[in-house]
């Protein structure tokens, strides 16, 4: 895996997201489709806690001590907790560049890291940190 490109490509979707969402109105970024799935606003909210809370600290905590338990994640809960329809689109947008450039820039920064570390993780069995996806490297 080339993980130049693979950091290049979070980054892009960090400049990404605000053109995409710009012209989305208040009302808009806060409707829930009657299935009752996430709104635009609650995604985004949901994108920063992701990177702020799970990609980076369990993509350090893989490579620094791979045995060392991951911390608990709680997306659903949080959306709620934490009134991510509540929020402000542009506010949520920012948050999220300012947290996936400190993680683009902490990776940049690694030397020699050992991509194949993995978590043995206790329902999803061994997660390394070399699988990548746009949101996340630390996934099963």
């Amino acid at each position: 895996m080339h993980f130049a490109k693979l950091i290049d490509s979070l980054e892009r979707f960090g400049r990404t997201l605000p053109i995409v969402v710009r012209d989305v109105t208040d009302d808009d970024s806060r409707w829930k489709p009657p299935d009752g799935a996430w709104s635009i606003l609650e995604v985004v909210c949901h994108l920063a806690d992701e990177e702020e809370f799970d990609f980076r600290k369990r993509a350090k905590l893989t490579l620094s001590n791979p045995s060392q338990p991951w911390p608990p994640i709680d997306p659903e809960g949080w959306a709620v907790e934490r009134h991510y329809n509540d929020g402000i689109l542009d506010e949520a947008v920012q948050r999220f560049g300012r947290l996936r450039t400190q993680s683009t820039t902490w990776l940049r920064s690694l030397e020699s890291p050992d991509w194949k570390r993995a978590y043995d993780h206790p329902k999803l069995s061994s997660v390394e940190v070399s699988y990548g996806s746009e949101t996340d490297l630390v996934r099963p």
